[in-house]
Formats: structure tokens, C-alpha cells, sequence
């Protein structure tokens, strides 16, 4: 095994829950960005485009990571989402210099701020698979603190898929999400 393959445990012979976890926040980014697509589709359509490819390119390096873990995954992984998301910040501070309203910096929402999340720890993530492991207690503290701050975004990214309060879905914070997930497909007025 090499240094930059920590993914594999020798033992078992099985990946590494990280990867998992890394292939999930992959496959949830895919998701919130495939339905802001769906938001775009009446709007300006290289956003579209752009918006469906990226979900196609994140549910395909989830797949890539999951099939033959390693260094080049890795590193195109984390450098796709430091990439999205760099990207989505400038669109919402400074704006885009294409669209409908070039250099106007967009408003925030809800999916595209936790898609963000997902990505920046996706990259982390990956990164961190880059390294050789650490066994000290301080190691596997931050380990754990890690895993349960992914889990939540992947839980949370789930959340934001599941229709309103008006259709039976999740109430509280997140009932004030407009057009929160597929709840868009089921009344797109």
C-alpha cells in the first residue's frame, strides 16, 4: 500500500469510510445542483447547462471514487469542487461577467449554499485521503469531529431535496426554503 492510498484497509480489504463519506457529499452536491438546473430551465440556459453538467460530472466522480479509489481521483475531485465553488462564490459577491446581468452578484440561497458546503468539505476530504494516515488520539478526534460535520451536510442536503410543509415534507427551518427541492418539479408556478 503507498502513502497516498490510505483508502484501502489492509485488513479487510474494504474502502475507507471516508471514501464513502466523500462519494456521498459528491452524489448530494450532483443533486442540489441537478435541481437549481431544473430552477434555471426557464432562465438563462448556459446556467442550465452548466448547472446539469456539473451535477453529471459530480455523480460521475462519486461513481469513479466508489470503482478505483486513488491519487488522480482524489485530486480531480478536489479540484472540480474548490473549483464550483470559487466559481459560485464570485457569482454571488462580484457576479459573472456573462448571463443576464453581468457583474451583479446574485442572491444567496439555501441549495446553493450547501452545495457549496458539500463541495469545500468534499475537497478537504479528499485531500486529506492524500496523506498518511494518523493514529494519535488528537488524530482520530478530528477524524471523528469530520465525519459527523459530512454526515450532517449530506444529511442536510437530503433535506433540502424533500418537497414543503404544503406537501407533507420537512417543517421548521427549512419550510421557509423557496421552491426547497423537488418541490419545484411539483408546482413550478
Amino acid at each position: 500500500m503507498t502513502a497516498y492510498a490510505p483508502e484501502v484497509d489492509r485488513a479487510a480489504g474494504r474502502l475507507d469510510d471516508q471514501l464513502f463519506i466523500a462519494c456521498g457529499l459528491a452524489w448530494g452536491a450532483g443533486l442540489l445542483h441537478a435541481v437549481a438546473a431544473l430552477g434555471h430551465v426557464h432562465g438563462y440556459v448556459p446556467f442550465t447547462v452548466s448547472l446539469a453538467l456539473v451535477a453529471a460530472v459530480q455523480f460521475g466522480w462519486g461513481v469513479a471514487l466508489y470503482r478505483r479509489p486513488g491519487r488522480h481521483v482524489l485530486l480531480a475531485g478536489a479540484g472540480l469542487s474548490v473549483a464550483v465553488a470559487g466559481l459560485w462564490i464570485a457569482s454571488r459577491t462580484s457576479g459573472l461577467p456573462i448571463g443576464p446581468a453581468p457583474w451583479v452578484g446574485k442572491p444567496v440561497g439555501a441549495i446553493e449554499s450547501v452545495a457549496t458546503a458539500d463541495e469545500i468539505a468534499l475537497a478537504l476530504l479528499a485531500l486529506s485521503q492524500l496523506r498518511p494516515r494518523r493514529t494519535g488520539r488528537a488524530a482520530r478526534g478530528f477524524r471523528a469531529m469530520g465525519t459527523a460535520l459530512t454526515l450532517y451536510l449530506i444529511l442536510l442536503s437530503s433535506l433540502l431535496l424533500m418537497p414543503g410543509p404544503a406537501h407533507g415534507g420537512v417543517k421548521g427551518s427549512l419550510a421557509g426554503v423557496p421552491r426547497a427541492g423537488f418541490q419545484f418539479l411539483c408546482h413550478p408556478g
